[in-house]
């Protein structure tokens, strides 16, 4: 999410992110709808905005791509995507919605519900395993979450704890469609590729050899999420992404541990979610859902609940953005 630089070769091409700058921007684009109140995340592609409505007073965050990234078509394209295909999606309690997608005075944008909560990967870092009961029925929610995207024919293709939310209710939700791909179109990747994009320790075997994806893969990724739930460690590790991929394409993985072996069940759902070709796996969310019912009794939620910063809306905010009211009035 950055606002400054148009060429990867001018000078400003490493610049800072200047969010501020963003902000300001943003409050002149949206003046008569949002007041912007603060930065609340920032990663490699684009930056995120609380906003607040101006007549019904409800919040949205507003996903804002770093300037710097426009002219590369294959990020432009990607965030375009998540627009599209989040829209498209919206109506399911486990999936983050995008509401208005937009470009104005050069920034391409993405509106979506505010959800006040903790991201899994931020969860897990912070409680370690989950039980039993939790961390099956966190993948009856992602996979009744997967079941709907593939209704829609859309494969998320990044299924990874930093994009699954859960809020303040105990539900997660999924996020993040921009590497996504409709199910009748083959989503590959080069094998010649030094990276790829999505996240390795979760990415399918297929997916690193740049083979066909399917919503096999999706299953396959959850699979991997389930077993660092149950066991606090990734399912497949190592020191450089050669040796991620590596152990995907030659899968030693145990499944002694402890926590596994405590509940019998659960290694054969394992080791079908995670076999090393598609065709071995659960063939879609729809058997995967009729396997899980048989591992525990479903309660109404999961136990977990995230941890949550106050709201800092009043004074404080809004004077670290009195810069944004003074660039919006001038």
């Amino acid at each position: 999410m950055k606002t400054l630089i148009r060429k990867p070769g001018t000078a400003r091409a490493n610049a800072p992110l200047d969010t501020r700058e963003i902000a300001a921007r943003l409050a002149i684009i949206f003046a008569g709808r949002y007041q912007v109140l603060r930065l609340v995340g920032i990663g490699g592609m684009a930056s995120v905005y609380l906003v607040r409505h101006r007549i019904h007073h409800g919040h949205f965050a507003v996903k804002v791509l770093h300037p710097a990234h426009v002219e590369q078509a294959d990020l432009l394209a990607r965030f375009r995507r998540e627009g599209l295909l989040g829209a498209r999606l919206a109506g399911h309690p486990n999936i983050v919605p995008v509401l208005d997608v937009g470009e104005a005075d050069g920034l391409h944008y993405l509106v979506m519900p505010y959800i006040r909560g903790e991201d899994l990967d931020h969860l897990l870092a912070r409680v370690g395993p989950l039980s039993f009961e939790d961390s099956i029925l966190i993948t009856t929610q992602l996979n009744e979450a997967l079941l709907y995207t593939w209704s829609k024919g859309v494969i998320h293709c990044d299924l990874a704890p930093g994009n699954i939310r859960l809020n303040e209710f105990g539900q997660f939700l999924l996020v993040d469609f921009g590497l996504a791909s409709l199910s009748r179109h083959s989503r590959t990747i080069p094998p010649s590729r030094t990276s790829h994009p999505g996240t390795p320790l979760y990415m399918s075997p297929e997916q690193i050899l740049g083979d066909h994806v399917d919503i096999r893969s999706d299953l396959y990724a959850l699979g991997a999420i389930l077993y660092e739930m149950l066991t606090g460690k990734a399912a497949f590790h190592g020191n450089t992404l050669q040796e991620i991929e590596q152990n995907h394409l030659t899968p030693k993985l145990s499944f002694s541990h402890p926590r596994l072996a405590a509940h019998p069940g659960i290694k054969p759902l394992l080791q079908t979610l995670l076999a090393l070709s598609p065709a071995q796996r659960f063939t879609d969310p729809i058997a995967l859902q009729h396997a899980l019912a048989h591992l525990v009794a479903r309660p109404a939620q999961p136990s977990l609940r995230p941890e949550i910063e106050p709201e800092r809306e009043s004074t404080a905010p809004r004077r670290r953005l009195s810069f944004i009211k003074e660039k919006a009035q001038s």
